[in-house]
């Protein structure tokens, strides 16, 4: 009976022996195998791999909505004014470049276009200086007109009436701060309330460009107040 038991005993205490010897042997691989994860200390940093940036979510543009892009060079707007165009809308487009030198432009059909610029229209035929450079070359000098930056009355007068012949149509406004430092910010923020109603009476869109930096804030804050 005693050899018996001490035979079991043995058998059991071998199992026991070759179930720990298991867990201590697999313990060590994993340990192991987290070591060779973990980088060298003595190895060459690795080489920064460049990721493309994050494509930024469509904008659902609603009729009757004012929009503000957020933007330190003027690039979305355009994007986003082309797809409008490209959806059969009539648009309207106001720049502080000259339109000849907007390569965006090209291939669009721009119902009308307003360079804000300080140049006048000449008599001669001949564009002033500034007009001339590279871009939509096939954009001729008749086909905008020059509205200065201190003349916000005539620039809401110009939109008012192109909304009026083309209801539901899209204006782009690209050089807000050439007219702030111009006209000020209280007749630039009493000018584009009055742009957000209209836009919302003739169930148009207005599209503006803004460089944040150009504005503290407060004065942000209260330009994008009622727009989106």
């Amino acid at each position: 009976m005693f050899q018996f038991f001490a035979q079991e005993l043995q058998i059991v205490s071998k199992t026991k022996f070759s179930d720990s010897r298991f867990k201590i042997e697999e313990g060590i691989k994993k340990l192991e195998e987290e070591l060779e994860s973990l980088p060298d200390p003595g190895a060459p940093p690795p080489i920064p791999v460049m990721v493309e940036p994050i494509v930024q979510a469509v904008l659902d543009i609603k009729p009757g909505l004012s929009y503000v892009i957020e933007e330190s060079i003027p690039q979305r707007c355009f994007e986003l004014f082309k797809r409008e165009l490209d959806n059969d809308r009539m648009g309207m487009a106001i720049v502080r470049k000259a339109p000849r030198q907007i390569s965006e432009f090209r291939d669009l059909s721009i119902k009308k276009m307003i360079w804000l610029t300080k140049s006048q229209k000449s008599d001669n035929g001949h564009m002033p200086i500034g007009a001339i450079g590279l871009g939509s070359e096939d954009i001729d000098e008749d086909d905008y007109d020059y509205i200065s930056p201190t003349e916000l009355p005539k620039l809401f007068a110009e939109i008012s009436n192109f909304l009026s012949g083309n209801p539901g149509g899209v204006v782009l406004l690209e050089g807000i701060e050439y007219l702030l430092s111009h006209s000020g910010f209280k007749s630039v923020l009493s000018f584009s309330q009055s742009l957000n109603e209209l836009m919302v009476t003739r169930e148009a869109n207005l599209i503006m460009s803004l460089n944040p930096e150009s504005l503290d804030a407060k004065q942000t804050s209260l330009l994008k107040r009622d727009m989106n």
